[in-house]
């Protein structure tokens, strides 16, 4: 046997994503936080007319409120407990009478600045951290590709692929981009191998986030023996063996690689 490709890929770091890009004059990460801000408020105007036209009057309230939410609360209460009956007529005769205070709350909500607005700004920071968590993965253009297209392009046979390497981030770059994969295999099944390093990483890094780093490297542990599985299964074993296909973090520099090799099967 001998080696056709060997390839340790770092995902991108904190600083390289918050890197001003001179296009977007902020980071990947702020502009595409920005968009997704402006854009889920943009909707808001629809969303409240959406809610008007589905409950557009009292009558259509208290029949979804009585129809459709008191048979989920009675299900929830066991019929034997002793404040049940106290429970169910209380909910009724508040929903009797409640679309006025509902019809003015979703109003104000929807308000230019008011609950609607306010919720989406505060939960911005939560979308950088799990977008970041992708860039870190697959990359973003211009600034540079992460592991998971970089792999795929190695196992593809593209040879573009060198023209994206990082030297601090592709700690291993041996052999010649081949397509190993077996060739009655549709495209589609091929690109199964983005998916899983993206996923094997994302639940990981909220698992670091978290500060659960046994959890966490017990996931990518998991997954390192699902993307082998997955890998050979997908190449073509009558030429080529998966001879390393791992998933891992790295603390000795707090950050996360997907490793590949491939050898001849002679």
């Amino acid at each position: 046997m001998s080696v056709v490709l060997h390839v340790k890929s770092y995902t991108l770091t904190d600083a390289k994503l918050d890197t001003t890009l001179e296009q977007l004059g902020k980071s990947a990460v702020e502009a595409m936080a920005d968009e997704w801000e402006t854009t889920l408020k943009s909707a808001r105007t629809a969303i409240l007319n959406a809610l008007k036209t589905v409950i557009p009057n009292a009558d259509t309230y208290r029949s979804i409120m009585l129809n459709r939410a008191l048979p989920k609360l009675q299900s929830v209460f066991n019929p034997d407990y002793p404040k049940y009956k106290k429970i169910i007529a209380r909910f009724k005769a508040k929903q009797m009478g409640a679309y006025g205070k509902w019809s003015s709350g979703i109003d104000s909500a929807f308000a230019e600045g008011g609950a609607f607005d306010t919720g989406i700004t505060h939960a911005k920071d939560s979308f950088k951290t799990n977008v970041r968590a992708v860039l870190k993965v697959v990359g973003v253009r211009p600034l540079a590709l992460g592991p998971a297209p970089k792999i795929m392009m190695w196992l593809s046979g593209d040879t573009k692929v060198h023209g994206y390497r990082d030297a601090e981030l592709d700690t291993v770059w041996e052999g010649t981009p081949t397509n190993v994969f077996d060739p009655a295999l549709p495209f589609l099944v091929r690109q199964t191998v983005i998916p899983i390093i993206v996923e094997g990483i994302y639940i990981a890094e909220m698992y670091n986030i978290a500060g659960a780093t046994s959890d966490r490297d017990t996931w990518l542990s998991d997954y390192s023996t699902k993307f082998k599985a997955l890998l050979d299964k997908l190449v073509d074993s009558s030429k080529y063996v998966v001879d390393i296909a791992e998933i891992k973090y790295d603390t000795g520099v707090s950050n996360y690689y997907v490793e590949v090799q491939i050898s001849t099967t002679t």
